[in-house]
């Protein structure tokens, strides 16, 4: 691997956070498989600018082909998001300005606040002992932040971690899969 590959993939990446258009299919398809027709369709935008925007996220190990189906005498290829080459904090910390991640931040907050609400209506938190919400403000000096901060990226390998130990065994014994989204938010509230 030559020395600037993971540069130019870490570019790659974090250009994904700075077009809404490639936040948005990444945010679709963290949702579910999708063919580029099905994102075409969801995101109401051509499917030529759907593909250009595959092209450009396979190329930065953000998208993949999860599955090919033959359609109308074609292949049809259905894409999948990896969300794990979507953490990335000090790495875009170290390639510019903060303002690269703020423009994420709300097409994160929508795709969060969207899934929260379906689950709600689907009645996922009634009777539930199994899943939480926490809330708890705090005040925190600089070290305190980024003492929460270290919290939260070992929470977050674990949940990988966790992910793939629970996948490994959904494929081992064959039973139904619980989709489930974790979020962790951490923010400094104005005044």
């Amino acid at each position: 691997m030559g020395e600037d590959e993971p540069k130019q993939e870490m570019a790659a990446r974090l250009a994904v956070a700075v077009d809404p258009l490639r936040s948005a299919v990444v945010d679709c398809l963290l949702l579910g498989p999708a063919t580029a027709g099905e994102l075409s369709q969801e995101l109401d935008v051509p499917i030529e600018r759907i593909r250009y925007q595959l092209k450009r996220l396979r190329r930065a190990g953000i998208v993949s082909v999860h599955e090919e189906k033959w359609r109308r005498g074609a292949v049809e290829y259905v894409y999948a998001a990896d969300d794990r080459k979507l953490v990335f904090p000090e790495e875009e910390e170290a390639a510019g300005p903060a303002t690269r991640h703020r423009r994420q931040i709300p097409q994160s907050l929508r795709t969060i606040f969207k899934e929260a609400l379906e689950a709600t209506h689907a009645g996922a938190f009634q009777g539930r002992d199994d899943c939480s919400i926490v809330r708890i403000p705090v005040r925190l000096d600089r070290k305190g932040f980024r003492e929460i901060h270290g919290i939260f990226e070992a929470a977050i390998r674990d949940l990988f971690d966790l992910r793939e130990k629970s996948s490994s065994r959904l494929d081992k014994s064959g039973d139904q899969a619980r989709p489930a989204t974790a979020v962790l938010l951490l923010f400094e509230m104005p005044g």
